[in-house]
């Protein structure tokens, strides 16, 4: 399973916290789906950012939120399903993630259990799409 992190980058250059939040997700999703045989993509990571980049100068194109949201949804379009962690209301560019992925019928996954409850058709069964991260991980 392919496996696209979505969630508030909002900045430029991506601040070490930004990078930290979506390499814990990362981290827990490897350890949740066996790493040989899936992959997760980071927009964050300093890789995903360099082949952005390289991608940007080669087609000689200016960093621009309408370009880079495009480029985002280019890796999502090839994933399986979305990771949405908790701060993604607070992201124009994750919620526009969001609406393609569901609308494309990707599985969406969720760190929020409230999320994750809200957005199933049985509120009581959302065990499957639930994937928080676990609080120790946080203090690493």
């Amino acid at each position: 399973m392919r496996v696209y992190i979505s969630g508030k980058i909002g900045e430029e250059v991506i601040s070490e916290a930004t990078r930290q939040k979506f390499a814990r997700a990362e981290r827990m999703l490897e350890q949740h789906f066996n790493p040989e045989f899936n992959l997760i993509v980071n927009p964050a990571s300093e890789a995903f950012q360099e082949t952005m980049k390289q991608a940007f100068e080669w087609r000689e194109l200016r960093r621009n939120l309408p370009d880079i949201l495009l480029y985002d949804l280019h890796w999502l379009r090839t994933c399986d399903a979305i990771y949405m962690l908790e701060d993604w209301t607070k992201s124009d560019g994750a919620n526009l993630e969001l609406d393609f992925a569901q609308a494309t019928g990707k599985k969406v996954l969720w760190q929020r259990e409230e999320d994750a409850q809200c957005f199933r058709d049985d509120s009581d069964n959302y065990m499957d799409v639930w994937l928080p991260i676990d609080e120790e991980e946080d203090e690493v």
